[in-house]
């Protein structure tokens, strides 16, 4: 029921974005003048007029994050056998880094610092290393407590008074 609500919000998100403010399509055209050769470096992508588009979902991730934290926080006694709260704490800190990353490449992508195709291969890279990041954050340890516990399984016990 919530998810099917999340869902219907994000679509009407994206289609009043659409028919708010078209996306134009922006060229990136760059000269690298060799000694024998020229070469031109062409990028072709998408925009908005209006950068609030993209502060949106940015400030959205940045409400989950805290809120996340403060699950993280309140639950850190709770379940104590689980020891959860300490690695959603760390995973909280590691997309709020990441995150704030992203805040910085779109900063200089609108300010014009950067070009669109520069913002555009740095997001990409920031995304695929906050993804890999996360999964190591929340599935490393589990592996490892569970490949440590098999290995104590494996330990030989000698019961007292057994021959």
């Amino acid at each position: 029921k919530q998810l099917a609500f999340a869902i219907v919000v994000l679509v009407a998100y994206l289609t009043i974005w659409t028919a708010v403010d078209m996306p134009k399509k922006t060229d990136d055209f760059k000269i690298l003048e060799g000694e024998v050769t020229t070469t031109v470096e062409f990028y072709s992508g998408c925009a908005s007029f209006s950068p609030v588009w993209e502060v949106v979902p940015l400030g959205f991730e940045g409400f989950v994050l805290l809120s996340a934290s403060v699950l993280a926080y309140q639950s850190r006694e709770i379940i104590e056998k689980l020891d959860e709260s300490n690695w959603l704490a760390f995973l909280v800190y590691t997309h709020s880094v990441f995150l704030l990353i992203r805040v910085v490449d779109m900063v200089l992508a609108i300010s014009g610092a950067i070009t669109a195709s520069m913002s555009t291969k740095i997001m990409g890279i920031v995304v695929a290393l906050e993804t890999i990041a996360c999964i190591l954050v929340y599935f490393l340890p589990k592996f490892v407590r569970i490949k440590s516990k098999k290995a104590l399984r494996e330990i030989p016990v000698q019961l007292r008074g057994s021959t």
